[in-house]
């Protein structure tokens, strides 16, 4: 699916896998955004490159909004096809030991085993990277998870947001609305408090579109979303 000239989404609901995932075109190489869980969602994510004859082109870098199977659980494929796995430090650790925090135990519907790989570089809040027609920034994210980051890109005239699991999009029954679910903090290193926090950031940005974790991509200003996802918030861990 392509979401806009040279952003695509990769994986996902409209493809029958269980996560999103992202690839930008810059120049004549790829950065991912996730890598997904299982061969076969990295045989789906490759056809989909391929559609789009985007599969002769090298991909540079993989960046994690965070290392949960499901959306890290690949990164180890994009490594060995000459990707630096970027993330931050706290995931990083996670990923590099598979731990716990990498939510491995949970695998129990897919037949591929979790596989631990070493970052190659640590990103922090405030980082901007620059590639050709793209400049990502790094945004704090935790809550879902103790190294969560959002990505901001900025592409084709376009704000975009890459949240991985921070809030879902999905109608709103028979009107023409939306409604936003919240991330499951259940996880042995989420923080509640950290997660509202991260809402309350992300109300503040200005963005086009919403390239979600799970679920559905959402055009429009995504700060409304937020918005939604703080008062749902305070019902439901401050009331």
């Amino acid at each position: 699916m392509r979401l806009t000239e040279h952003v695509y989404m990769t994986s996902g609901v409209p493809y029958g896998t269980n996560s999103n995932t992202y690839a930008i075109r810059t120049g004549d190489s790829l950065i991912l955004i996730d890598s997904g869980y299982s061969a076969y969602q990295w045989g789906k994510m490759r056809r989909v490159l391929s559609d789009w004859r985007l599969s002769g082109l090298s991909v540079t870098h993989l960046f994690l909004t965070h290392v949960h199977f499901d959306h890290a659980g690949n990164a180890h494929l994009a490594q060995d096809l000459g990707a630096a796995i970027c993330t931050s430090a706290a995931d990083g650790e996670s990923l590099r030991l598979g731990n716990e925090n990498t939510l491995k135990d949970l695998t129990m519907a897919f037949p591929d085993p979790f596989v631990p790989c070493k970052p190659d570089r640590i990103l922090k809040p405030g980082d901007i990277l620059d590639f050709d027609g793209l400049r990502l920034e790094v945004i704090e994210g935790r809550g879902h998870s103790a190294g969560a980051l959002i990505f901001l890109a900025h592409v084709d005239g376009k704000r975009i947001l890459f949240t991985g699991d921070c809030i879902t999009v999905g109608p709103d029954d028979a009107k023409d609305n939306v409604l936003v679910d919240l991330a499951w903090c259940g996880g042995p290193d989420a923080d509640v408090e950290e997660y509202g926090k991260t809402l309350r950031r992300l109300a503040e940005l200005d963005a086009d579109l919403l390239a979600p974790g799970h679920y559905h991509p959402y055009y429009g200003d995504t700060r409304p979303l937020f918005s939604q996802a703080i008062r749902l918030f305070e019902e439901r861990y401050h009331s």
